[in-house]
C-alpha cells in the first residue's frame, strides 16, 4: 500500500490533527486496521491516539481517500469523535424502554372508556 498525505491541518479546539491521505493498493481494499497501521507507521503516530474517520473509494478503482484524526491525548480522543454505540450518560432511559409505559397508559384509558 502506498500512502500520500494530501492535507494536514491542526484543530487546536479539539486537540487533534486532521489528516487526509491518498492510498493506492494492488490487491483487495485494505481493512481499517491495515490503513491505521500504515498511517501510524508513515506519520510516526501512536495507534491508540488515531481514529480512522472514513475511507472513500470509487467503484472499481485501486485508490481511496482516507480521513484520519490523530489526537494529542486520550482525554481529547474521548471528547472528540462521536462514535456509534457510544454509551449513554447515566440517568437517561433509552426510548425503547420508555415506549411500553405509554402503551400501558393508553390501554388503561381504553379499559376505563369501555366500563
Amino acid at each position: 500500500m502506498e500512502l500520500n498525505v494530501s492535507k494536514e491541518s491542526e484543530n487546536k479546539l479539539m486537540g487533534r490533527k486532521e489528516i487526509e491521505v491518498g492510498a493506492s493498493f494492488d490487491a483487495v481494499t485494505p481493512s481499517r486496521s491495515d490503513v491505521k497501521e500504515a498511517v501510524c507507521k508513515k506519520m510516526g503516530l501512536h495507534p491508540d491516539l488515531v481514529e480512522i474517520v472514513r475511507i472513500d473509494q470509487a467503484y472499481g478503482t485501486k485508490e481511496c481517500r482516507v480521513t484520519v484524526y490523530a489526537y494529542d491525548s486520550k482525554e481529547d480522543m474521548a471528547k472528540g469523535f462521536n462514535r456509534k454505540g457510544k454509551e449513554k450518560k447515566e440517568g437517561t432511559a433509552p426510548a425503547a424502554a420508555a415506549a411500553p409505559a405509554k402503551d400501558e397508559k393508553k390501554e388503561a384509558a381504553k379499559e376505563e372508556k369501555k366500563e
